[in-house]
């Protein structure tokens, strides 16, 4: 019983890894609206799995009664955040795999980066034209270096099970995307190059207080 739980887990957390890595790569935009619903019932899936995972790791903590609480919330929260945000992109990719789209041509009204406190830049948010009226869909991070200058977009929108907007096979080149890729890359290198100055501090710290810093005679 121990091995396939903690097989079960170790198949759950794959499963969301692979869903949340796919989406860029099939998806180009869609929408993403929330559901009180669907979170409901992604956490009532999720229940035993945050049950026993509590169950064997809170014997190993040795915390006191409130560390056990506090911990409790926080493993509940991440088993249920994860499984809505699998649910609903799950949902996504099933409609790319199951419901041709419809080809058309949209009008670009916005391309704005999203921020999300310490996790930075999170998404783009693309405002399209769609049946006269503005629709904001997410997009990759890097899919902002190739849709900011941009006026029109022309691909394939199909309807989501759960009344989604899902966009893809967008008239976008593979060298664009690349491009785009890159100018991600050296924009991410500015805004976090602060970490690799700290890393470095990091280790001349280490060797320094190694060399004239040590206790051993």
């Amino acid at each position: 019983m121990h091995r396939f739980a903690t097989g079960f887990l170790l198949g759950y957390g794959i499963l969301v890894l692979m869903v949340h890595v796919s989406i860029d790569y099939f998806l180009d935009l869609y929408t993403f609206t929330d559901s009180g619903t669907v979170a409901l019932v992604a956490g009532v899936a999720v229940l035993p799995l945050a049950v026993y995972t509590l169950f064997r790791l809170l014997p190993i903590l040795e915390w006191p009664w409130y560390g056990n609480v506090l911990i409790s919330f926080a493993i509940g929260g991440f088993y249920v955040l994860s499984a809505y945000f699998t649910v609903k992109k799950l949902d996504l990719l099933w409609s790319v795999a199951t419901r041709p789209g419809t080809e058309q041509q949209w009008p670009i009204g916005a391309v704005e980066k999203v921020f999300a406190g310490r996790a930075g830049f999170v998404h783009t948010q693309v405002t399209l034209r769609m049946n006269q009226k503005p629709i904001p869909l997410e997009a990759s991070r890097s899919s902002y270096f190739w849709l900011k200058n941009r006026k029109t977009i022309r691909g394939k929108v199909s309807i989501s099970g759960l009344n989604e907007y899902v966009i893809r096979e967008l008239d976008v080149s593979a060298n664009e995307r690349w491009q785009a890729r890159g100018a991600y890359g050296q924009d991410w290198f500015q805004r976090y190059r602060w970490l690799g100055i700290l890393l470095v501090l990091y280790v001349i710290w280490q060797v320094l207080k190694d060399r004239f810093f040590s206790k051993t005679p």
